[in-house]
């Protein structure tokens, strides 16, 4: 590897949020367990009031390292807990995964800490693999050089992307404390970490993909829940939101026009699907109650802050 960057002393945690999914906690606790995360500082694994009391137990298996295990009192949207996760965490780099990926790889970690320490980089982007070992994701490219507009990358090759996947993503500390964390007002889910890495990106920090670190991602668990309008509503009306608060004036008009003249292609592709659903509309008209929206939305997560059933850091 050629990396730019000095080498200077650095922590890293990890940070796992989940929610009524015993079976996926298990396979992934069990992988960590297969691990060196000697060089792990900190877990931080965040119950989203899952109805098994005793999930969050199964991360007592792990030693050695210090337990940070949350159980929220009451629901919250994901992005609400990663930003938990950086409020609790007290080292420099916070690799995020989601529950349904197992670790393939001993040295994940050490591998992390490495380009972390040493590479140009404020935000890595693994290889994301399907259950079967193909490529799902390598971070995710602009197309025709437009914000808002991306697909995935399947080059496997060392470089700069401009998204992230959601399910495993490596960050600096220091982002969420000069950009902010994640928008929480994105759910019940989609593009939350997509506007966490546009604001990273427009504030200079820097994303990379690196053939050397691969995650198994097994998928599905959130999208299902929901239908193709549904999944296209919410992905359009929060890519609105993070337009409308990260541009302003005539770029902000032309970004949004550009948005949804595409989007409003992708539906009609699929008519059949989406016809009726006025998804576009929808989300659309959803932006004129976005702001009072969000001051309830404030006071219900001052109230989450206060009352979790339980945190407790074990050593």
């Amino acid at each position: 590897m050629n990396f730019r960057y000095n080498a200077k002393a650095c922590s890293v945690s990890l940070g796992i949020v989940f929610e009524n999914n015993d079976n996926k906690i298990i396979r992934l606790v069990d992988s960590l367990l297969n691990m060196n995360i000697g060089v792990l500082d900190q877990i931080i694994a965040i119950d989203n009031c899952s109805d098994n009391l005793e999930t969050l137990n199964y991360f007592k298996k792990i030693n050695g390292i210090s337990l940070m295990l949350i159980r929220n009192a009451m629901k919250m949207p994901l992005p609400y807990n990663r930003n938990q996760v950086f409020r609790q965490c007290h080292s420099d780099i916070v690799v995020f995964v989601d529950s349904d990926v197992e670790f393939i790889e001993p040295d994940f970690f050490e591998k992390t800490l490495e380009i972390m320490m040493h590479a140009e980089t404020d935000i890595v982007c693994p290889i994301i693999l399907s259950p079967n070992g193909h490529v799902q994701s390598f971070g995710l490219k602009k197309m025709f050089k437009l914000p808002y507009i991306f697909k995935f990358n399947y080059s496997l090759v060392d470089q700069q992307v401009d998204m992230i996947h959601g399910a495993c993503f490596i960050v600096r500390k220091r982002l969420f404390e000069q950009i902010g964390g994640f928008d929480e007002f994105m759910k019940p889910y989609n593009f939350d970490e997509m506007d966490f890495a546009i604001r990273a990106k427009m504030n200079g920090f820097k994303i990379r993909a690196f053939t050397e670190l691969r995650i198994r991602h097994y998928g599905g668990a959130t999208t299902s829940r929901f239908s193709s309008p549904a999944r296209a509503h919410l992905f359009i009306r929060h890519a609105l939101r993070s337009i409308r608060r990260n541009y302003h004036g005539i770029r902000r008009v032309m970004i949004a026009f550009a948005f949804c003249s595409l989007a409003l292609v992708r539906t009609l592709v699929d008519i059949d699907e989406y016809l009726g659903h006025f998804v576009i509309l929808r989300s659309i008209l959803w932006q004129i109650t976005d702001d009072n929206a969000e001051l309830l939305y404030i006071e219900d997560r001052e109230h989450a802050l206060k009352s979790h059933l339980c945190k407790g850091e074990i050593k």
